[in-house]
């Protein structure tokens, strides 16, 4: 996890050294999209928390309508397992990178859409007997972004956003012949407040 840190650190800092980049602390509602998590974590959902970075992206012309950007989340839950109600932990970290399209309707509200794609890491600490304890398991992210930009003043903004993760991850036995796929996914409703260098 500290390699991971140590690059999204390195890569914040590259898009330091760019002309103009934002920095934006984001936090989300998060409804899961898998039946099994919403069971044993919470059919109501919780808080997730976002650091976005981004940088235009000016295709050698004067529009900046399209922007890269990076997105780390995570969150947190403590739940009971479905029978037994052994209580159990999930850690979701998903680092994305992608682009996003802004549409311009007046000086200060700006719609976007965007789409990203990274990679994932969970952290499941069971306390029954009956299961493994500890599974940390890397897998897929996939990042579908939406939202309304809405500039303060030159340099801050808010950010109301509907986003939809998908982070896949495969647990299989027997030499993966067979297994299941878990989604820790789900969508994410929410506001973030930035800053434009």
């Amino acid at each position: 996890m500290k390699k991971f840190i140590l690059l999204t650190m390195c890569l914040l800092g590259q898009m330091a050294s760019l002309q103009a980049f934002d920095v934006e602390a984001r936090v989300a509602y998060f409804y899961p999209a898998n039946d099994r998590m919403r069971d044993v974590y919470g059919k109501e959902g919780w808080a997730e928390y976002e650091i976005e970075a981004s940088t235009p992206l000016t295709f050698n012309c004067d529009c900046t309508n399209w922007d890269a950007f990076f997105n780390a989340s995570y969150f947190y839950k403590r739940g009971h397992s479905t029978c037994l109600h052994d209580r159990t932990t999930v850690n979701n970290w998903a680092f994305n990178f992608g682009v996003k399209r802004y549409f311009d309707t007046c000086w200060c509200f700006r719609p976007y859409l965007g789409l990203g794609v990274g990679f994932a890491h969970v952290r499941f600490h069971d306390e029954s007997p009956f299961v493994t304890n500890k599974i940390n398991r890397w897998g897929v992210a996939v990042l579908a972004k939406s939202g309304i930009r809405y500039d303060i003043s030159c340099n801050f903004f808010a950010d109301l956003f509907l986003d939809y993760a998908y982070t896949g991850y495969r647990f299989c036995s027997g030499g993966c012949r067979s297994g299941n796929d878990v989604d820790t996914g789900g969508v994410k409703v929410g506001l973030g407040l930035g800053y434009q260098f």
